[in-house]
This record gives structure tokens, sequence and C-alpha cells, in this order.
């Protein structure tokens, strides 16, 4: 990807692979991965994403699919910043029909915002959308199995438009981190993350 500026790049990153050792004797489950790019330039505190993947025997493999089932940021970066990925635990039909539900509320939810700017037609079309969003934003979100961050700079992603950076995050039990213990103790690396910046 080309350089802005000299303090600027625009990268390109990508969901390569999801790797859970333990998970090896289940033959399939589904999750919700979400994505977090921390301060990736100036003014901008936080970009998000989320998509759903599937593990078969604790493998998400992505390296071959198409770019639009891996791609997770095209993003301006600028000095430091950090990729945060969180991965629910498995979810059966009925949340991830929740998951989805909820993801209308928001996309319902700023329909009704566009919709009240446009005078009194649009604050009736809003009333009804209003109502919807609360509906589908009413559900509890899943619990997290696993979660990891890594520093990155952009300067380091200067000739990563020759070829792509392999980037490996280790994901350590989220569930874990919540339990309440009365030590200090070592999080379990539950798997990684692979993602190719470019």
């Amino acid at each position: 990807m080309a350089t802005r500026s000299q303090s600027k790049l625009d990268l390109e990153i990508c969901l390569e692979k999801l790797e859970f050792p333990g998970r090896a004797v289940l033959r399939e489950s589904a999750h919700v991965l979400s994505a977090t790019l921390i301060w990736p330039r100036m003014g901008i505190a936080k970009r998000s994403w989320e998509c759903e993947v599937r593990l078969r025997k604790g493998l998400c493999d992505k390296s071959s699919a198409p770019w639009h089932e891996k791609i997770l940021f095209r993003e301006t970066t600028e000095g430091h910043f950090a990729l945060q990925l969180d991965l629910t635990v498995s979810l059966t039909r009925i949340q991830l029909r929740t998951w989805r539900r909820q993801l209308m509320g928001y996309v319902t939810k700023s329909a009704g915002e566009m919709a009240d700017d446009i005078g009194f037609v649009g604050e009736l079309a809003e009333a009804p959308l209003k109502v919807a969003s609360k509906e589908f934003l009413a559900k509890k979100e899943p619990e997290l199995y696993a979660t990891g961050a890594v520093d990155l700079n952009a300067a380091d992603f200067v000739e990563a438009s020759q070829a792509p950076v392999l980037v490996e995050i280790p994901l350590v039990s989220a569930l874990d981190i919540t339990k309440v213990t009365r030590h200090f103790k070592d999080l379990p690396i539950v798997g990684k993350a692979v993602v190719s910046i470019q």
C-alpha cells in the first residue's frame, strides 16, 4: 500500500489463521471474532470489526480464502498502535441468531438516526426503527473464550507493499482472566492468531 506521508501508512490487515490445539478433538464450532485497532492514528482511538468464524478441529485456516472472507481492516496508521483479537466461546445456532439480531439492531438504529435528519417525515419513519432497534439490542453479548493483543508500529511495515508481513498473536484464556483468585498467576495460552499486514 502507498504511504500518504513519512509518518502515515495505509495498511491492510487480514486474518490468515486461528489455531487452538486444545480444541482439536471438536469436529466443528462457531464463534464470533472481534478485532480492534487501538489508536491507529492521532484522533482515532479505536476501530472495531466483528465476524463469524468456524473452527474445524481447533483450526480456522483462511490463508487460501478469498480476500473478502479474511479482511479485517484497511486503515491509515501512524506511529505506535495495537491490534486486539477477542474470540467468543462456542456458540449455538440460537446464540448466533441472537448475535445477528444484535448486529441488525445497530444497523436499524443507524437507519433511524439518519431518518430523523430529514424532518417530519423522517420523524415518522424513525419511530418504528427505534422500537425495532431496542428489541434487537436487548440481548446479552456472548462470553469470551480467548483474547490477545500485539503492539505494532507503522514504520515497521513500510516495505510490506512488496510482500505481506505475518504477525503472530498469542491468545490467552479469557475465562481465566474473569476468575477471581487470591494471587496472580500466568494466564494459560490457549491458541494463536496469525494476521498478514500489507
